[in-house]
């Protein structure tokens, strides 16, 4: 298994949070913090994967089942969404300026 290297004060929150996860739960899920790490990491993953999409709950667990089920097609297809969504609003913006532009000549 891959290891991941954190710094000491991340290290340090995680510690910390265990506290915070096993209270939800209501119980201990391990005595191991990688146990912890792990989920932390899934459940962000997933919650941050929805940030850039438009708040529609369908959509939103639709996106998420597809990224558990292939993880990989998901986020490359979210990050060129986002990029192409960039360039579209950049061109958008320089149309404008253009436009404007002659009016201050």
């Amino acid at each position: 298994m891959p290891m991941i290297e954190v710094s000491d004060e991340l290290y340090r929150r995680l510690k910390a949070f265990v506290k915070v996860i096993d209270a939800v739960l209501g119980e201990k899920i391990s005595d191991r913090i990688d146990v912890y790490a792990a989920l932390v990491l899934s459940i962000g993953l997933e919650r941050m994967l929805l940030d850039p999409l438009p708040r529609e709950e369908a959509l939103q667990g639709t996106m998420v089942e597809m990224f558990r089920r292939n993880p990989e097609f998901v986020c490359d297809f979210v990050a060129e969404m986002i990029e192409r969504g960039r360039r579209i609003r950049e061109e958008e913006v320089r149309r404008i300026r253009e436009e404007w532009e002659l009016y201050f000549t």
